[in-house]
């Protein structure tokens, strides 16, 4: 199975913090699944910058990663947010209403 995994952070048991989408994707790639984990920069993990801004691409443990560099605080909202009404082609304030 491709598993493609969204996660607001992403850590190894090395960079220290929060790390159940590892030991999550670990297990999944221990049983033969291809895993890619989606996530925001948070342990600085030494991955390859790509040709893209602020985009920075990896393997590590068997886990494609794909970390993006976005400004992310839990105060705000999307109701509130300009950015990502003006990215989503389907208006995501709209779905949060």
């Amino acid at each position: 199975m491709r598993v493609l995994y969204l996660h607001q952070h992403f850590t190894t048991p090395e960079k220290g913090g929060g790390t159940r989408s590892y030991e999550l994707a670990k297990r999944l790639v221990a049983r033969g699944h291809s895993v890619c984990i989606v996530c925001g920069e948070f342990a600085k993990l030494d991955l390859t910058p790509t040709d893209k801004k602020a985009i920075s691409r990896g393997v590590i443990d068997g886990i494609n990663v794909i970390d993006l560099f976005a400004l992310f605080e839990h105060r705000w909202y999307f109701k509130k947010s300009r950015h990502l009404s003006s990215i989503c082609p389907t208006q995501c304030t709209n779905c949060f209403a």
